[in-house]
């Protein structure tokens, strides 16, 4: 039985794991083609850095350019959240290889990936909000129909939800198969 902390590591987890494969994958398709005097397994590290550190760059560039924007807009800040920048890294590190391998010499892909990861943090620091709204909703997704909407009524008390909303419960099934 899943609770929502357990959904919310899972999808961290993946989120993570996502962004170490986009790296691990520029890096060895750079270091193939691109003659990796180094070998295979350092390129495919340095690409899981490279990756990494582009993504987290770019949240921090994102957020010092938000808080300049609504400094200068004299707004209140939104929180920032950083699993939306693990999520939209991922994406954008996985944008980044497919744009490398399609329009740039292959060598080049894990520059793309750290371009595309970069990008990616810049916008989830730059919307904290809707990125945390996006983690949010892939933790509810990933959540069983008992547990949502347990999650729900949590985040939202002031709103009544109808108990009939509420997926119902299935018996549990018979092992019954000899008496047929």
């Amino acid at each position: 039985m899943a609770t929502q902390w357990n959904m919310e590591l899972r999808v961290r987890t993946n989120c993570f794991l996502g962004i170490c494969a986009v790296g691990v994958l520029a890096g060895l398709v750079g270091g193939v083609y691109g003659g990796a005097p180094q070998g295979l397994f350092v390129s495919a590290v340095m690409g899981v850095f490279q990756v990494l550190l582009a993504g987290y760059a770019g949240s921090f560039a994102g957020m010092i350019g938000a808080g300049a924007y609504m400094w200068m807009r004299y707004r209140k800040g939104a929180e920032y959240g950083a699993d939306g920048v693990l999520l939209l890294s991922a994406f954008g590190g996985f944008l980044g290889v497919v744009a490398g391998l399609v329009f740039a010499p292959w060598a080049d892909a894990a520059s793309w990936a750290a371009v595309g990861a970069f990008l990616g943090g810049a916008v989830a620091g730059a919307s904290a909000g809707a990125a945390g709204s996006l983690f949010d909703l892939l933790v509810l997704d990933a959540m069983s129909p008992e547990f949502r909407h347990r999650a729900l009524a949590r985040r939202m008390p002031s709103v009544r939800l109808n108990p009939d909303a509420m997926p119902p419960q299935r018996p549990p099934e018979d092992d019954d198969s000899s008496s047929s």
